[in-house]
């Protein structure tokens, strides 16, 4: 009998190992690349369905109270259902200009939070960057929402920020000025 010698399996024992390793790693990597595929397809997903709804809420360049909400009802809480997304789309006023000094302070800064496309608020509709009109996936209304920031927490979140016209100065005037649509859409 030979010393050390374990037999025709025992001494490949130790050479399994580093193959066995291989593949598991050959196999971690293929499962990580469809991981990331798949992550990327569920925003270019929601980036898709954000920009339908985007569409809709600035198809005709004008938005008044009536005919948003009725867009909103009939129209973006369907379509965001339909898609199996959530969505947020708020509607601000800036009747004597968007003030972008404003518009450049830090996301920490409280004055900030107003012209958030997150930022919803109630009873302030006359008020610069204020939200005047928002739609959200569910229904909920102004009470129903936590007041100041209702940011989305998923990392699939869009946000698309549109020009549009809107009645400035007040609400039922027949002259426009220039009003922003925020359409935040999530999984």
């Amino acid at each position: 009998m030979k010393k050390g010698f374990i037999g025709p399996i025992g001494d490949d024992i130790p050479s399994i190992f580093p193959i066995i390793g291989g593949v598991i790693l050959f196999v971690a990597t293929f499962a990580l690349s469809a991981q990331i595929v798949d992550e990327k397809n569920d925003l270019l997903k929601v980036q898709r369905e954000t920009l339908s709804l985007a569409y809709l809420a600035t198809e005709s360049g004008f938005v008044t109270e009536e005919d948003f909400l009725k867009n909103c009802d009939n129209r973006l809480q369907q379509q965001a259902i339909n898609k199996g997304i959530k969505m947020l789309v708020t509607v601000k006023r800036f009747c004597d200009g968007i003030p972008l000094n404003e518009l450049q302070k830090s996301e920490t800064d409280p004055a900030f939070e107003f012209y958030s496309p997150y930022y919803i608020d109630a009873g302030q509709e006359n008020e610069l960057g204020h939200t005047w009109l928002y739609c959200s996936w569910n229904g909920q209304t102004i009470s129903d929402l936590p007041p100041g920031l209702n940011k989305p927490t998923s990392k699939n979140t869009v946000t698309l920020t549109y020009p549009i016209a809107v009645p400035c100065p007040d609400v039922d005037s027949a002259t426009s000025g220039i009003g922003v649509v925020n359409v935040v859409g999530w999984k």
